[in-house]
Formats: structure tokens, sequence, C-alpha cells
């Protein structure tokens, strides 16, 4: 586009054009970047004017391979008759470790944070779920959520000081919730990801001691299930029983 197409385009979206100075309306708060200038003159402009064109960069599209896995395991429990749920990743160290009864660690923190309730990027997906789960109390039990998403860790060797993990976590709530389920769940579930696992007494004081077990894969822990202790039920306001798991996908096969 040529400047006198450039700055028609921009005085049709109510822009002030001034030789190479513009003036936004006072009215458009969203206006944050160079590039929401650019949006409006496409707009303005018409999409439909535009000739579509290969980029000339000597690469192949191709799905990310991260994002095609996390697919693949949804649709696993999707299958095991599980709906899906959505989280933010922000979150506040009471809801990550306090309400979980665990101890609290160094986790990621926001600098400026616009309210208390997001303070700090998530380290597990097992508040998200709880939260979901007690927001959703007076719905039709029982209720079989799932979630697939990042979790962010500290890591001095990473140049941004932090990495983010990918996890996939489940939870099942109604009356007769039990070790039973969730154990079966969960053996379902790895068959479909064909990784060897096996089990040992887990200590997370997120489950009721005795009713939970580690999930051990190519010699590492990577994950947990079990009956969530009545504690933590109480904490996020929960009045019939829960069970869930999570694990890192990293640790599968």
């Amino acid at each position: 586009m040529k400047s006198p197409e450039i700055k028609s385009a921009l005085e049709k979206m109510r822009y002030g054009v001034s030789g190479d100075k513009i003036t936004i309306p006072a009215y458009r708060t969203d206006i944050m970047h160079q590039i929401d200038l650019v949006e409006d003159i496409a707009i303005s402009h018409g999409y439909w004017r535009f000739e579509p064109r290969i980029p000339d960069i000597p690469s192949v599209a191709k799905p990310d391979p991260v994002v095609d896995r996390m697919l693949f395991l949804a649709r696993a429990l999707a299958g095991l008759r599980l709906q899906e749920v959505k989280n933010f990743i922000l979150s506040n160290p009471e809801r990550e470790f306090g309400m979980l009864r665990r101890k609290k660690e160094t986790c990621v923190e926001i600098e400026n944070p616009k309210t208390s309730d997001y303070t700090c990027l998530r380290t597990s997906l097992a508040p998200g779920l709880l939260w979901t789960l007690s927001t959703n109390a007076s719905s039709e039990m029982p209720h079989r959520i799932f979630e697939a998403g990042a979790v962010a860790k500290l890591d001095k060797s990473s140049e941004t000081g932090a990495v983010n993990e990918t996890r996939i976590a489940a939870a099942l709530s109604h009356t007769g919730a039990g070790f039973s389920e969730i154990k079966s769940l969960f053996e379902a579930f790895m068959r479909s990801t064909g990784t060897p696992f096996a089990l040992k007494e887990s200590k997370d004081p997120l489950f009721i001691e005795g009713r939970a077990a580690e999930v051990v894969a190519n010699g590492k822990a990577i994950g947990a299930f079990g009956e969530v202790h009545p504690e933590v039920l109480d904490n996020f306001g929960i009045g019939v029983g829960v069970t869930l798991f999570e694990i890192k996908v990293e640790g599968l096969e």
C-alpha cells in the first residue's frame, strides 16, 4: 500500500494523520503497539484485497510434536468419558501450596500483580481442577474432568530462569469416589500411552495417607494419584469425595 492509501485507511478508522504522526482516538484504549495500527489499516482496506503469498523462507511446516502428544492424550481421556477444562496459568501461593497442605516452595512470582488472586505462575494442575469442581458443586454428579497444560518451574540453567513443564491431570468427584476408581482410570489411560510404570506409596500431603500412589516410569517419579485429603476438600469448599491424578507428560514414552 502507498502512503495516500494508508492515510485514507487510518482516517476511515477515525485516526488523525498529519505527515508521519498519527493521533489515536481517546476511546481506543486497545491500541498498545504499532501492530495494532497495521491491523486497523488491514481492516479498513479490506482483507479480501490482499493477495495471499507463500513466505519465501527455507523451512517446511510441520505439527509441533508436543502439541500432537497433548492432543493424543486429551483424546484418550475424552474417550474415557472425561470432560476437558482449561484454567488460568496464573495462581497464588496459598492456592498452590497452603490449600493443598503442601510445603511452600519457591515459584515464579509476578513482580507487580494487579490482584492477590494472581501473584504467581501455577506449579501444579491440581488446584485448578479442585477450583473447577468447587465452582460447579451444584451441577449434576458425577464430575469427570481433566486438564492438559503447562506449569512453571524455576530453573537457574534456563535463559529466562524458569521452564515450562507439560502435565496432564484428571479428577473424579462424587459421593462414592475412591482409590480403586482412580487407579482403574489411571491404568486405562496409561495403557493408551504404552508407557511401562510402577507404583509405590505416595507421601504427598494432598492425598489421604495410605490411599495414594506415586507413579514411576523409566526410573523417575512422574506423578501420583489417590484420594484427596478431607482438609483439602474443606479448603476448596467441596462436600463430596474427590480422587485425582497428575503426571508429567515428558515422563511418558
